[in-house]
This record gives C-alpha cells, structure tokens and sequence, in this order.
C-alpha cells in the first residue's frame, strides 16, 4: 500500500510473489527456476506503464562453477496481462523473452 498524506488520490496497492526452485545436477552445476508475480493492477500512475497491470516472469538459469568463477546463462520470458513491452518496431505487445549471460567471482 502506497500513501500520500497530501493527495488521497495518489494512494494505491501493489504486490509481489518469487518463487525458486535450484536443481543441483552435480558439484559444480545446477539449474535454477526464479517465478516472480508482479500485481500492479491498483497502483499509483507513478509505477508507469506497470500501473493496472500485473506481470508473470520466469527464468530458466543454468549454474555452472570453474574454481572461484560461476557461469550463468539464463533465458528469461516475461508475460504481462497489457501491452506494455515493445517489439523491435516499437509496437506493443504483452510479453518479451531474452537471454543474457552472466558471471560472478568468489574472492
């Protein structure tokens, strides 16, 4: 719950869920499961395009370790109840994908 002591009008709700699930495959491999619930359907208009609108994010992730250094890539694909990602044409759509890779490193 969001408050404005000088505008009541601006008051609004939001929440989030994420859930994670991690399969360890061997010592130095795992894949892991990240399912996040965005409920922005009663939030203030300062939330953006989020405001009246609720997304389901999931991610897929493979973590793999060499020494001090963890890889990981990850495939990610969101899906939103209105259109508010973009297609390369800058069109509207409901729901967006990527893949990135990322590292860390223990010291």
């Amino acid at each position: 719950l969001t408050t404005n002591d000088l505008d009541s009008a601006l008051d609004g709700e939001w929440f989030s869920l994420v859930g994670y699930v991690n399969f360890i495959v061997k010592e130095s491999s795992s894949v892991a499961y990240r399912l996040e619930y965005l409920d922005a359907k009663q939030a203030t208009d300062r939330l953006g395009l989020l405001t009246g609108t609720s997304v389901i994010g999931n991610t897929l992730s493979l973590n793999y370790k060499v020494g001090n250094l963890t890889i990981i890539p990850e495939f990610r694909f969101d899906i939103a109840s209105e259109d508010i990602f973009t297609d390369s044409n800058a069109a509207p759509k409901g729901l967006t994908a990527y893949a990135l890779l990322a590292t860390t490193y223990s010291f």
